[in-house]
């Protein structure tokens, strides 16, 4: 009678292939969702109870809000790339950078320079759209395109996601300083803070997640010249669309003493464009990636 070795009709155990990279949308969303979480909760606690604390305390705590943006970047993306295979380079110096550009270029050039606040209330929405486009969102966008271009970009963008990476790291670093700008300057109440705090962070991390797929494109595609000019144009267009908003809640309601008559309305419609934008970007980097493999597959590599 013949006896049988469990050892010999057990296949080998199959290695699961593990992703080197950081996955760049799961943290994304986490970060998204906190934000949203955050905002929503200030502002409706505000409209129907109502915060108000001495002006001190109240400063202290904008800044804390200021803050939310970066530290959450900082622990779900700069944190986390330190567990995986093969990290990203230079996420923190892109921050830095960009927030460098924000303070000594981007805020000076667009106060100072353009000086919009003596002008641009009295545009029609249009016009306020189309001037913020060439003015906030020209400089914004091509201070961030030129930072990727002296730090990571093309050496450091080995995968598509990359440059996703990269420029929502640039959109922090712009998004913090221009926050810390304002909360500084003008002192606002803590419920028109979180406002205009989470509608930086929608408006300079939707742009940049439009110029990455700009970027990206450009790397691996070899487009048309004109790609990488429309896609910052584009970028620019979104600063454009969300900019007035903003300028509407610094124009005389975003005092201690004053107030937002709408603050629901603002949330819905920033929460709108952070759904909306990044599901645009994701979908069309999901159909170049499926683009590139088949071109691999056809040509038998």
């Amino acid at each position: 009678m013949s006896t049988f070795d469990n050892r010999q009709i057990i296949a080998p155990p199959i290695e699961e292939e593990v992703f080197p990279y950081r996955r760049v949308w799961k943290n994304l969303i986490i970060q998204i969702t906190i934000m949203i979480l955050i905002t929503v909760i200030i502002v409706i606690i505000d409209t129907f109870v109502g915060i108000q604390f001495e002006d001190t305390i109240n400063f202290v705590v904008t800044l804390v809000i200021a803050l939310v943006p970066l530290l959450l970047w900082l622990t779900f993306s700069v944190v986390t790339e330190r567990f995986v295979i093969q990290p990203r380079k230079n996420l923190l110096s892109l921050a830095i950078l960009t927030g460098l550009c924000a303070s000594a270029i981007g805020i000076p050039l667009v106060n100072n320079f353009f000086q919009l606040g003596q002008w641009i209330p009295l545009q029609s929405a249009f016009n306020r759209i189309i001037g913020y486009t060439f003015t906030v969102g020209i400089v914004d966008t091509g201070l961030k395109l030129l930072v990727l271009r002296v730090i990571a970009v093309p050496k450091d963008v080995r995968v598509r996601i990359d440059a996703v990476a990269f420029c929502v790291a640039c959109a922090v670093g712009y998004t913090f300083i221009v926050n810390l700008n304002l909360i500084v300057s003008i002192r606002p109440t803590i419920s028109t803070a979180v406002i205009y705090v989470f509608g930086t962070y929608v408006m300079q991390l939707t742009s940049s997640l439009i110029l990455s797929y700009g970027v990206s494109q450009v790397v691996f595609d070899n487009p048309f010249p004109v790609l990488l000019p429309f896609t910052v144009l584009i970028a620019s267009f979104m600063i454009g669309i969300i900019s007035p908003l903003e300028s509407g809640l610094t124009s005389g309601g975003l005092t201690i003493d004053g107030g937002f008559t709408r603050p629901l309305f603002a949330v819905g419609f920033l929460i709108a464009m952070l759904m909306i934008i990044p599901s645009v970007i994701f979908f069309l980097y999901n159909v170049a990636e499926r683009r590139e493999e088949e071109r691999y597959s056809s040509s038998g590599i």
